[in-house]
């Protein structure tokens, strides 16, 4: 597997640009995971269009499913 095929989790995402540099450099396949509802949304409108693989969810990292 190359290094850019990763399934990558980046935990308290919050509303920093740290994976949609990743994406940017080839890495498709994240998950953005915060507890704050309003900057899952704010996250997924602000890059739906550029990084549409993208993905943003909204859970508790210390009670995830």
């Amino acid at each position: 597997m190359e290094s850019k095929d990763l399934r990558i989790l980046v935990l308290g995402c919050g509303n920093a640009e740290f994976s949609e540099d990743m994406y940017d450099d080839g890495f498709k396949n994240i998950v953005n995971v915060d507890i704050s509802s309003v900057c899952i949304r704010q996250m997924r409108e602000r890059n739906i269009e550029e990084r549409p693989e993208m993905q943003w969810v909204t859970m508790d990292i210390t009670d995830m499913s």
